[in-house]
């Protein structure tokens, strides 16, 4: 089972836990927004706990991927953070809201040998 967090709960990411949930290889250990009432329902929903800073949820959690499903403007930290863990990342797209956004997810990613920005 891989174990799986979200930074991000709000509307994508429901389409994302029920596709995991399809496939039956996942273990929602963790889930994270800004809205603690967001992440709490997902929690209650699917197990796992409740953040509402991503940077404490990677610190805390032993994850094999992240989701990130934050709005475009908000995604180059948590790539960031996550990449810095060694965390699988999986962000939705765009991975940024501009392109200098972007070179940092990238180089943070390629900074730790991940070759396969897609």
């Amino acid at each position: 089972m891989l174990k799986i967090g979200f930074i991000g709960v709000g509307g994508i990411a429901g389409r994302h836990i029920a596709n995991l949930k399809q496939l039956g290889r996942s273990e929602f250990c963790a889930f994270c927004d800004i809205a603690e009432e967001k992440a709490q329902k997902a929690v209650n929903e699917n197990g796992g706990r409740a953040y509402t800073d991503f940077n404490k949820m990677l610190d805390k959690e032993k994850l094999d991927a992240v989701f990130i499903c934050t709005p475009p403007f908000v995604r180059a930290e948590p790539i960031s953070s996550a990449s810095a863990k060694g965390v699988a990342i999986f962000s939705e797209k765009p991975p940024a809201f501009n392109a200098e956004q972007g070179k940092i997810g990238v180089d943070a990613v390629k900074k730790l040998g991940g070759d396969q920005c897609s």
